[in-house]
C-alpha cells in the first residue's frame, strides 16, 4: 500500500486479520505514558505540521473587504489569538475547559466552523493565551464579541474594570513601561474607549489576521503551533533583575537553578498543549495498493534520490512533499492526490464554491524557508 502525506509517502504492507489483546494492551501502556512535560514532543509536532499542511491544502480561497479603504483582498487561513484582559483567576484546566471549549462550541454553531487547531501557551506573565488556526471568514468584532461575553461570565472582565478604574483614578495615565509597543496615542484612544463603554469591551483580547501579507504562510503558523516555552529568554531576565536587585554582577549557580525551576513551572501548560478539530484529525492521507504504474515512479525517486528514501522494519518513507509529486509529473500518484483533495472540499465545504486553483493543489505553500 501507499499513503500519501503532505509532506511525505510511506509504502508498507497492509496487515489482514485480527489485532491481540497483547497489542491493544501495548498501545495503551504508551497512551498512558504519552504525557507531556511542558513542551511538544516530535511526534505531537508531526501531527501539528501534518493537520497544518491538510489544511492548508483543502481550504479554499476566500474573499473579504478592507476595513480601511475601499477594496477587498483574497486569503485561505486566518489566526486566532484568545488573550485575558488580567491576571488569570482560575488554573488552565478550568479555562480550558469551561471557556475555550464554550467558545468553540459557539463558534461551530454560528459560524459552522469545523477545521481548526488550536495550541496553548504561557505569556511570560504566567497567564495563558490561545493560538488558533481556522478557515473561515469570522468578522473581527464578532470573535471579540464572543470572547468577552465568556470573560464576563469568569469574573474577567470585571476584575479588568478594577484594574483600569485604579489605573486610572485621576485622568488618564501614561504608561512608559509598554510604551514601546503601545504608544501614547494608542494608550489614549484604548483609554477614551474603555471609559466611554465603563471598561467592559477591552479589544486587546482577540487578535485575528487574514494572513494576507505573510509569503510562507506554512512557516509563520508552524512557528506559532510548535514552539515551546523560551524558558532560557525567561530566566535572563530574572537573572538580570535579580542581579539589579542585589547590586551583583552575576547570579550565584544555586538562584540560578531556584529561578529555572521557577520558570519551568510558571510557563507551564497544565493539561493538553494542543488540539486538532475532529475532521482534520481523522484525515489520514491519500492511500490505495501500490500499481505496477506508482511502483515504478516510486523505483525513480528511490534511483535518484537515495538519501530521501528510509527504510524501517515494516515500511520505506519517501521524503517527498505533494509538491515535489507535480514537480516529478508523477502522474499515477498526483491522480490519487487530486482525487482525494477534491473528495475532502466536497466533504467539508459547500459545492458551487470556486476552489481557486486549476489543478487544485495550492503549490505555493510549500515553499522552502
Amino acid at each position: 500500500m501507499i499513503k500519501i502525506q503532505p509532506g511525505y509517502c510511506v509504502c508498507y504492507n497492509e496487515y489482514i486479520g485480527n489485532r491481540t489483546k497483547d497489542f491493544s494492551k501495548i498501545s495503551l501502556d504508551n497512551l498512558t505514558e504519552n504525557k507531556h512535560k511542558g513542551n511538544l514532543s516530535d511526534k505531537a509536532i508531526k501531527r501539528l505540521y501534518n493537520a497544518l499542511d491538510w489544511l492548508l491544502i483543502i481550504a479554499k480561497n476566500k474573499t473579504a473587504d478592507k476595513l480601511k479603504g475601499p477594496g477587498s483582498f483574497n486569503y485561505k487561513l486566518a489566526m486566532l489569538t484568545l488573550t485575558l484582559p488580567c491576571a488569570q483567576l482560575h488554573d488552565d484546566l478550568y479555562i480550558k475547559k469551561y471557556m475555550l471549549n464554550e467558545f468553540l462550541t459557539i463558534i461551530r454553531k454560528k459560524f459552522n466552523l469545523q477545521n481548526y487547531i488550536w495550541k496553548a501557551e504561557k505569556q511570560q506573565n504566567g497567564s495563558i493565551h490561545f493560538h488558533l488556526i481556522i478557515d473561515k471568514y469570522i468578522f473581527y468584532k464578532d470573535i471579540n464579541n464572543v470572547w468577552n461575553n465568556i470573560l464576563t461570565t469568569h469574573g474577567y472582565i470585571n476584575q479588568y474594570r478594577l484594574n483600569q478604574e485604579k489605573k486610572h483614578e485621576h485622568g488618564f495615565f501614561y504608561d512608559k513601561k509598554i510604551s514601546t509597543s503601545w504608544n501614547k496615542s494608542k494608550q489614549l484612544a484604548a483609554y477614551k474607549n474603555g471609559f466611554k463603554t465603563h471598561w467592559s469591551c477591552p479589544t486587546g483580547t482577540t487578535d485575528i489576521h487574514s494572513l494576507k501579507k505573510i509569503k510562507n504562510t506554512r512557516a509563520y503558523l508552524a512557528k506559532y503551533i510548535t514552539k515551546n516555552p523560551d524558558v532560557s529568554k525567561a530566566c535572563a531576565e530574572y537573572n538580570d533583575k535579580y542581579n539589579q536587585r542585589y547590586n551583583v554582577q552575576y547570579t550565584p549557580p544555586k538562584i540560578q537553578e531556584e529561578i529555572r525551576k521557577e520558570v519551568k513551572k510558571k510557563l507551564s501548560v497544565q493539561g493538553n498543549l494542543w488540539y486538532i478539530s475532529q475532521s482534520l484529525s481523522k484525515l489520514k492521507g491519500a492511500i490505495i495498493e501500490v500499481s505496477n504504474a506508482i511502483g515504478k515512479e516510486l523505483n525513480w525517486f528511490r534511483a535518484k534520490f537515495k538519501e530521501k528514501v528510509l527504510f524501517k522494519d515494516f515500511c520505506a518513507i519517501y521524503k517527498f512533499s505533494i509538491k515535489d509529486i507535480f514537480k516529478f509529473k508523477f502522474t499515477q500518484i498526483m491522480d490519487l492526490v487530486k482525487n482525494y483533495v477534491y473528495n475532502l472540499r466536497d466533504l467539508f465545504y459547500p459545492p458551487g464554491e470556486p476552489i481557486g486553483s486549476p489543478l487544485g493543489i495550492p503549490l505555493n505553500i510549500f515553499e522552502s524557508n
